[in-house]
């Protein structure tokens, strides 16, 4: 327990989570294969740490387990977040064929250039995503 707490806070603490404030253990079904939650563990000691799993939206509103997590709810926000640069290819991409049939080669170079430069900063986007694997703790 916090050595800063004041007294009566820590009574109060004492009250609501026990001397040794134990870490409760919860065993809770993966909503999304309704599989039994992992524990995590700190590797090194191998206590655990936390049996509530992931949160597992926006796939529902429960928790998840590390697999499903990994395997189906990151992806999903990746996909989400980069959703709508992928809709600014694809629009540059329609318009640079358009003025490929109908338009100047200088319009169809224009829209040759936004689709490189859009289809870059997407790139960019997706190369700082990163996943958290739960291979460290």
């Amino acid at each position: 327990m916090d050595d800063t707490m004041q007294e009566d806070e820590k009574l109060v603490f004492e009250e609501q989570f026990g001397k040794d404030n134990p870490m409760k253990k919860v065993t809770l079904d993966c909503s999304i294969c309704k599989e039994k939650i992992d524990e995590q563990i700190i590797k090194n000691t191998n206590k655990v740490y936390w049996t509530e799993g992931h949160n597992a939206e926006p796939i529902n509103d429960g928790r998840c387990c590390t697999s499903c997590n990994n395997a189906v709810v990151m992806p999903y926000r990746i996909l989400k977040s980069v959703m709508p640069k992928l809709d600014d290819i694809n629009d540059s991409l329609t318009k640079a064929l358009y003025f490929a049939e109908h338009g100047s080669e200088e319009e169809l170079d224009e829209w040759l250039r936004e689709c490189v430069k859009v289809s870059k900063s997407a790139l960019t986007m997706v190369s700082q995503l990163k996943l958290n694997t739960d291979k460290e703790m």
